[in-house]
């Protein structure tokens, strides 16, 4: 896991857990949307819009209106699995990909560009989630 995923992890929970928390000095290109938050969520594996809704914290008509924009915006797409027809899935498309690398490279451009040492972050990063998870 990039030092991306880890910050783009731990601020979903920030988020998750401080309502109102903000990005300080943050630009369009780093602020952190829900959309953001699928993408990143959707490329470690599909997920049900359950899932979503139980991770992000969002009403079930946000995640509706949200994934059916996404949806047609070509960044993700939904499906039925074969062996449970009732279940709606949704994966990220190669579209979604390329818009989070995006997001990604902005984001570590502007904090890594702001650091000394990225690996020592990195690290510490790693310390806060397994603390935050109670590990």
């Amino acid at each position: 896991m990039s030092i991306c995923d880890k910050l783009i992890d731990l601020r979903i929970m920030l988020t998750t857990a401080c309502d109102g928390f903000s990005v300080e000095n943050g630009s369009k290109d780093t602020i952190l949307s829900t959309r953001t938050k699928v993408l990143h969520l959707l490329s470690g594996r599909d997920m049900t819009p359950a899932e979503l809704i139980d991770v992000l914290g969002v009403a079930k008509s946000n995640l509706a209106n949200l994934s059916k924009s996404m949806i047609e915006d070509g960044v993700i797409e939904s499906y039925k699995n074969a062996d449970n027809m009732r279940n709606v899935y949704y994966r990220v498309c190669d579209k979604g990909l390329e818009e989070l690398r995006d997001y990604k490279k902005a984001l570590s451009n502007i904090l890594c560009g702001k650091l000394k040492n990225c690996i020592d972050v990195e690290e510490n990063i790693d310390r806060i989630i397994m603390a935050l998870r109670g590990e």
